[in-house]
């Protein structure tokens, strides 16, 4: 009677491929900065696998370790990992989150030797292909130092086949600097998640500083960063126009999330808005900075049109409506009589159609012109918020339809409700000494 072991090697590696847990995991697992999913890394993922890989001789033989998910929760682990794991493990982890935490707060010596021990433990991940910081402990921001000054890169590349990083630190001064210790160092680089803004510099010169860092350590390459995930601090036109000239500057990049939450409020807030047009209008894309209520016609082209490479977008373009309703329904009350309550139901009832007409009709107008401004655009999401609660988001995703001569959006039925307790983000809004209790409370929950 034929056996699973009568099967060739080939085809018995690509039935464990298929039982390791990882491989239903996409790459990155993270997403944008309002998405506050559960986390896919956990050192169970590869449980089926390693036990079909103890099963015999063959098995063993051919079931390489890979794809092995590690949490480091303190620097002990990690210097219990880095002494007694033996090579062929280390050499299998794929993905790693890491929640080291702080040294002494006074002895701001430690900061090089420690910056040193882990540039080594990164170096060992050799298939390292996705990174998640929490915490590290190199900051010092609750003494008269504001960046990691005395912090350089190594010689060598010790993310050699890094291919995501999201850098979600609490320090808003450690924000701004581990992006230029970490992506040059990440020559294969695609998915890169941060924030920028709360520091001492803006987004446009952040990303322009690591990128001419990165240009300068690999001249005879190009950057291969394909989707940048950026949190802003603050919105004017001048942040937002700087933002999108630096991220043109990335030759290969297809995907751009941008969000903005400001210092004094850790709930998601419209980048960019984008005023209702007329029902019968085609055109579009009057789009103003957040905290610029003024239309500018060629803003959209100056903004947007920039990265003609771009796939897909989501800069939290927000509908403005003309006409508002904040009521879910009409309720009568003990002192309404039957004909009044009628009258303003039927009122009620036109002005919350109407809305939500005109609201369906401008999205689908603006994605026509985004389509005809970004020639290789295959999807998105608009913004709008929620007309029975302005504290609610509704995420309207779409995708370019290609069959047709003319390409036509097709927008989901149904919009994601985002709300506060969903969307809510404090990654590099923070001063360290002060809130990082804080974030150990949350990570905990």
């Amino acid at each position: 009677m034929p056996t699973l072991l009568d099967l060739s090697d080939e085809t018995l590696r690509i039935i464990a491929g298929n039982v390791h847990g990882d491989s239903d995991i996409p790459l990155p697992s993270f997403g944008a900065h309002w998405e506050n999913f559960k986390s896919d890394i956990h050192p169970t993922v590869a449980r089926d696998y390693l036990r079909l890989r103890l099963t015999c001789k063959r098995m063993h033989r051919i079931c390489q370790l890979k794809g092995l998910h590690l949490r480091v929760g303190s620097w002990k682990d990690m210097m219990k990992w880095m002494s007694n794991v033996p090579d062929v493990v280390v050499r299998g982890v794929r993905r790693l989150e890491l929640r080291l935490e702080r040294p002494d707060k006074e002895n701001t010596k430690l900061i090089i030797p420690l910056w040193s021990a882990i540039t080594t433990f990164l170096s060992s991940l050799t298939s390292l292909e996705e990174l998640i910081i929490h915490h590290l402990p190199l900051c010092r921001h609750h003494t008269q130092h504001t960046n990691l000054e005395d912090l350089r890169l190594p010689p060598h590349d010790f993310f050699p086949t890094l291919s995501a990083l999201s850098i979600q630190v609490p320090c808003r001064y450690c924000a701004n600097t581990l992006p230029m210790l970490l992506v040059p160092a990440a020559p294969n680089l695609q998915t890169l998640r941060f924030c920028a803004g709360y520091g001492p510099l803006d987004c446009g010169d952040l990303l322009r500083n690591f990128h001419a860092v990165w240009s300068m350590r690999h001249p005879e390459t190009q950057s291969r960063i394909k989707s940048l995930i950026i949190k802003l601090a603050c919105i004017t036109f001048q942040i937002v126009n700087g933002t999108l000239l630096a991220v043109s500057r990335f030759p290969s990049i297809e995907k751009l999330s941008l969000h903005q939450y400001t210092a004094y409020n850790d709930l998601p807030e419209a980048v960019m808005e984008i005023q209702e047009a007329p029902m019968e209008s085609t055109d579009g894309l009057a789009i103003t900075p957040r905290s610029q209520r003024i239309q500018h016609e060629n803003c959209a082209i100056l903004l947007l049109g920039a990265i003609p490479t771009l796939t897909y977008i989501d800069c939290m373009l927000a509908i403005i409506p003309h006409v508002y309703t904040f009521e879910k329904f009409w309720e009568p009350q003990l002192c309404d009589r039957r004909r009044s309550f009628t009258e303003d139901y039927q009122v009620f009832s036109a002005v919350r159609e109407r809305y939500d007409q005109r609201s369906r009709s401008s999205m689908m107008n603006n994605a026509r012109a985004l389509i005809k401004l970004l020639p290789r655009l295959e999807s998105g999401a608009f913004w709008n918020q929620d007309p029975d609660n302005c504290y609610e988001w509704n995420r309207w995703t779409w995708k370019v339809d290609r069959t047709q001569t003319d390409l036509t959006p097709v927008f989901c039925h149904v919009p994601i409700k985002i709300a506060p307790k969903f969307g809510r983000n404090q990654d590099g809004g923070m001063d360290e000494e002060d809130d990082y209790g804080l974030m150990d409370d949350m990570d905990g929950q």
